[in-house]
């Protein structure tokens, strides 16, 4: 394969997961006016005139970021509104906001199934009627390009929730099974006319603070800490930020349904200036570090990361995923060689029966590497462990040992498997290099810098549907229609959310909208969630992981209510990775 080429001064260098960084020089010019008055002096030029420059205008001074006289924009104006100010520490204030009350309009039901059109529910309609039921078909509005989503095909209307379930329970009975019946809120289906409740958490962090924000992986930063990055489990953003001292911590960059069950990472992971999983290329990402003393974000655009291994002889492949749990599946898609296509597609398996992958001494907290294997796949695999000096000390076409001490795995299927028996013998000596891109350029891999990828882009508010398309947050994938099973649920309808933003006097916001709990706080809409930040005075903004994940710790208690279980036994989802607030 070709080897790839790296800008100079911004690869990463892994020889074994010692990953050594290289300085970055900057060459800053800076460019002088100089205003001539003809070519010599007022003697030889008589007619010349010394023309005295118009000063530039002193720009207006940035007001300094306050909370929002106004209504939050969720729900028609008017609803009741209660709102809480806690200062953390010097620059560090925590709001929260209540308003509105459960709508009368709103109602437990069962959905029946997700319909393109009410002649493709039909079939269902008729088996309902058969069994005592009318069927409602409740729009699910419209997408990014203006046409009809669908329907969700519902019975009933019920007071609570147990109700809801019980006959759910007795029309499965019913129907012998035919459908996956779902109990749901209407409040919580994105309707205008929903009046709440709802429940946001906002943490404003002036630019007069003096501390730290940094995206943190479960389990620490370095091998001999345990990295959690696997199946020996994650950490939730509480005990995150309890481990390293913080005062505040949200949940930050995307996993997957797969990285939930199994660990591994789905998307572009920097802990500390190390990268830990590799883009979901296309996608945003917001990116850490630290500046004069105060947290510095920067919001990037159309991720990429690119990392090349290269032999002793000269010969070089593509490593493809960084610490993921299936060798073969790419989930999130967005690598090159996945199928069906190499763009992203948010929470949608792909695959590569090429795969490379490397596995770090943070993955499964250094107790083994990868042991599975997409299960469409059937042929060879192999596996190399290289030291910390990067010399191959052994090779094996079993999977899931562990690194060497300070070392890594590589792990390959077809084509790459056959790289590694070829070129990666006992003995060999390997240099991996990384590198990390967006459309600002390439990033420095630095300790204390860190990111986590993100999206859809928030803002502007009026075209957060078209950014998210782009993003990968789409209700189509090649020939993959995701408006019932996906979009729909995920985007149109209300759940819980966490976002970061940034406004023009550079206070940072990091919020959290509780939801999916109708009482308490029904969620937003992604629109809504983007109408948010705009109302919050944000320039710029994007969505971070949300659902189940979404949390906010404040001075070690969780002021967020997790939606996982809820509400009768509230649980605090582990994650991949928080961002955490230190001092």
């Amino acid at each position: 394969m070709e080897k790839m080429k790296m800008p100079p001064g911004n690869a990463q260098k892994l020889q074994g997961p010692a990953f050594p960084l290289r300085a970055t020089a900057l060459a800053v010019i800076v460019l002088v006016p100089v205003l001539l008055s003809g070519c010599g002096s007022s003697d030889d030029n008589p007619g010349s005139t010394t023309q005295t420059p118009t000063p530039a205008p002193t720009p207006a001074p940035v007001a300094t970021w306050q909370l929002p006289a106004s209504e939050i924009p969720l729900g028609p104006s008017g609803q009741q509104e209660a709102r809480t100010t806690t200062p953390l520490k010097t620059g560090v204030t925590y709001y929260q906001i209540t308003r509105g009350q459960t709508a009368s309009s709103d109602f437990w039901t069962i959905t029946v199934q997700f319909a393109k059109t009410q002649s493709a529910a039909a079939p269902a309609a008729a088996a309902l009627a058969t069994a005592g039921y009318q069927v409602r078909y409740d729009s699910a509005g419209t997408g990014p390009d203006g046409s009809p989503l669908g329907f969700n095909v519902s019975v009933g209307q019920y007071p609570t929730q147990a109700a809801a379930q019980t006959a759910a329970t007795t029309i499965a009975q019913q129907t012998n099974n035919a459908y996956t019946l779902k109990v749901r809120n209407t409040g919580l289906d994105g309707n205008a006319s929903s009046t709440g409740p709802w429940l946001v958490n906002v943490l404003a962090i002036a630019p007069t603070f003096k501390g730290n924000l940094q995206n943190v992986i479960a389990g620490g930063n370095q091998a001999d800490t345990g990295g959690m990055i696997g199946p020996a489990g994650l950490e939730t953003p509480q005990s995150t930020a309890a481990r390293m001292g913080a005062f505040a911590a949200i949940n930050s960059g995307y996993g997957s349904a797969t990285a939930l069950a199994t660990g591994g990472t789905a998307s572009t992971l920097v802990s500390n200036g190390k990268l830990e999983g590799m883009a979901v290329n296309g996608q945003p990402a917001v990116s850490f570090a630290q500046v004069n003393g105060s947290p510095s974000v920067s919001f990037l655009q159309n991720v990429s990361t690119t990392a090349t291994v290269t032999s002793s002889q000269g010969a070089s492949a593509s490593i493809l995923g960084e610490n993921r749990s299936i060798l073969g599946q790419v989930y999130n898609c967005g690598s090159p060689g996945a199928l069906p296509n190499a763009g992203p597609a948010m929470d949608y398996p792909c695959t590569n029966y090429n795969d490379l992958v490397l596995y770090d001494g943070n993955y499964n907290g250094g107790l083994t590497s990868a042991t599975n294997v997409d299960p469409g796949y059937s042929g060879a695999t192999y596996e190399v462990l290289v030291d910390s000096k990067g010399a191959v000390v052994s090779g094996s076409t079993v999977l899931g040992a562990p690194p060497p001490p300070g070392g890594y795995v590589l792990q390959g299927l077809g084509t790459s498997a056959a790289w590694l028996q070829q070129n990666a013998a006992n003995g060999a000596s390997l240099n991996v290099t990384q590198n990390v891109q967006s459309n600002a350029g390439p990033m420095t891999l630095a300790q204390g810098t860190s990111l986590a990828a993100a999206g859809p882009t928030l803002l502007p508010a009026a075209t957060v549907q078209q950014s998210a398309v782009a993003e990968g947050f789409s209700p189509t994938f090649g020939n993959l229609d995701r408006t019932g099973s996906w979009y729909w649920g995920w985007f149109m309808a209300r759940n819980p959310r966490t976002m970061i933003g940034t406004t023009p006097d550079g206070t940072i916001l990091l919020v959290e909208i509780d939801g999916r709990q109708p009482g308490l706080s029904i969620g937003t809409t992604i629109q809504e969630t983007a109408n948010v930040m705009q109302w919050l005075g944000a320039s710029k903004a994007i969505n971070l992981d949300g659902g189940g994940s979404s949390a906010m710790i404040v001075n070690g208690a969780d002021v967020a209510h997790p939606s996982d279980n809820s509400p009768a036994t509230p649980t605090q989802r582990k994650v991949i990775s928080s961002l955490v607030l230190t001092q």
